[in-house]
C-alpha cells in the first residue's frame, strides 16, 4: 500500500481544492483519481476490468485513505482554500 500512498499524495497535490464544492467533493476526487492512476499504471489490464476493480475497491480504499492520509489531505485542502 506504500506505492498506493504515492498516488494519493500526487493526486491531492495536483488537484485545486478551490474547484470543488467543499472537502467531501475534493476527497471523493482524490480517491477516484488516485485509484484510477494506480490501477492504470501498476496493472496491465483492459479498461473494463480496471473500471470494475476501481468501483468495487472504492469502499475499502476510501476507508484506508481516510485512516492513513485523511489528516494530511484535510490540512492540504484547508491551506489551499485559504490562499
Amino acid at each position: 500500500m506504500e506505492t498506493f500512498g504515492k498516488y494519493v499524495r500526487s493526486t491531492y497535490n495536483w488537484l485545486d481544492p478551490k474547484r470543488f464544492n467543499g472537502y467531501d467533493d475534493f476527497f471523493t476526487e482524490v480517491i477516484f483519481g488516485s485509484l484510477s492512476d494506480f490501477l492504470s499504471s501498476e496493472m496491465d489490464l483492459d479498461y473494463d476490468t480496471l473500471d470494475k476493480i476501481r468501483y468495487e475497491s472504492i469502499p475499502f480504499i476510501t476507508e484506508f485513505v481516510e485512516k492513513e492520509y485523511g489528516d494530511e489531505i484535510r490540512e492540504y485542502f484547508d491551506k489551499e482554500v485559504r490562499k
